[in-house]
């Protein structure tokens, strides 16, 4: 998943810090209601493929191979810097803390063409610390994260890595940030597998992806371009290039008269890094990008007068697969781990502190906990 979370947070403050507008407050609790199946608002067309060179030979043909039954476990983890201007008011910069999502992947079905039916859950969903954010900011990411957590659906992946049909169970009545988290979770998994030329190709093979898709409130253009470095089958490393671009356009900001929703004037993304696929495994991927993203916007206040402002955004992104067996003490205690997992529910204990504080002002104490935590990762005490 991309930075949707963060940013959401980081544009919604923006945009009342420049216009002066007040974002109403996203409802507090996990929606309950029957969830749907959403396939998201439109669903795009499948992204076009250009080989532009075949490489040296010997050449093969990349294509996955999925077994039914398999199971993988997926970790994204993004940082991203923000930094962002306005007339007539101070710069503001953001380093935001990294955003962990885990997911369970799993092939349902494959057919005889060789493609796969795969279903998905979401598993764990944080920021691995929100001491830096503005503690309504963090309420609001945490809450969200925490909502997104036992998330499930499906997708339909090609030999090819292309990916449609693309299913989320979505409440019915959840939040508008909360849909567009899951609507950034849709984006992600259409982009979770690589697309592969149609044609045999060898170590030094470039072909270009195009592709239309959805960041966060933008409609843009990704053009992202592989190159072969080394492929000893099942095993690929690629170089790969990503730019993304967009023509202005009104972005929709629930929470804000629609009125005073901000005016995409320009969008321009640039980035590139390194990955290792293994074709005979589901989404068995390392990978490691940065990006950095350029987005000016207008908005407007509540007597109508016109802000400029500029984004910056710098974005590390690395993806690691693994199988799900993989027991959690394979890896050494690490008691930093422990408090980054702490303190990602941190936000559960302000939030009961400030809602207990205007009965008591004078509310105030401290806390000693002492937890055993056994091989496997369970707190036993």
């Amino acid at each position: 998943m991309r930075v949707a979370a963060i940013l959401l947070a980081l544009l919604f403050e923006t945009v009342t810090w420049a216009s002066g507008a007040k974002a109403q407050p996203a409802p507090q609790g996990r929606a309950e209601a029957t969830p749907t199946v959403e396939n998201g608002a439109a669903e795009e067309s499948l992204p076009v493929v250009i080989l532009l060179t075949s490489g040296k030979r010997p050449r093969q043909l990349l294509r996955l191979r999925f077994e039914e039954g398999a199971t993988r476990t997926l970790t994204m983890t993004i940082d991203s810097n923000v930094r962002l201007s306005a007339s007539g008011q101070a710069e503001l910069a953001s380093q935001s803390p990294p955003l962990i999502t885990r997911m369970e992947l799993h092939v349902d079905e494959v057919t005889p063409q060789g493609d796969a039916l795969i279903g998905f859950k979401v598993t764990h969903a944080a920021v691995a610390d929100t001491s830096a954010l503005d503690p309504d900011t963090g309420a609001d990411i945490g809450q969200a994260l925490d909502s997104i957590v036992g998330t499930q659906g499906s997708y339909r992946c090609t030999a090819r890595g292309l990916v449609g049909d693309v299913r989320i169970d979505t409440p019915r009545d959840s939040s508008p940030m909360l849909r567009q988290l899951l609507e950034d979770l849709r984006q992600s998994l259409r982009q979770i597998a690589a697309p592969l030329p149609e044609r045999r190709v060898g170590r030094g093979a470039k072909w270009r992806v195009e592709s239309e898709l959805q960041l966060d409130r933008v409609r843009a253009v990704q053009r992202s371009t592989f190159r072969v470095v080394s492929m000893r089958r099942p095993i690929v490393h690629v170089d790969l290039a990503v730019e993304q671009s967009a023509e202005p356009q009104t972005m929709a900001a629930p929470g804000i008269p629609e009125k005073e929703w901000p005016e995409l004037r320009s969008l321009r993304s640039t980035g590139g890094g390194k990955a290792r696929w293994n074709l005979e495994q589901l989404g068995a991927v390392r990978a490691q990008m940065s990006a950095k993203l350029v987005m000016e916007i207008g908005v407007r206040d509540q007597a109508a007068r016109e802000h400029a402002m500029t984004m910056t955004m710098r974005t590390g992104l690395t993806m690691l697969s693994e199988p799900s067996s993989a027991k959690a003490s394979a890896d050494p205690f690490d008691a930093q781990a422990v408090q980054a997992k702490i303190k990602t529910r941190l936000w559960r204990i302000r939030e009961c502190y400030q809602r207990e504080l205007p009965n008591a002002p004078g509310l105030a104490g401290k806390v000693v906990m002492e937890l055993q935590i056994e091989e496997s990762g369970r707190v036993s005490r």
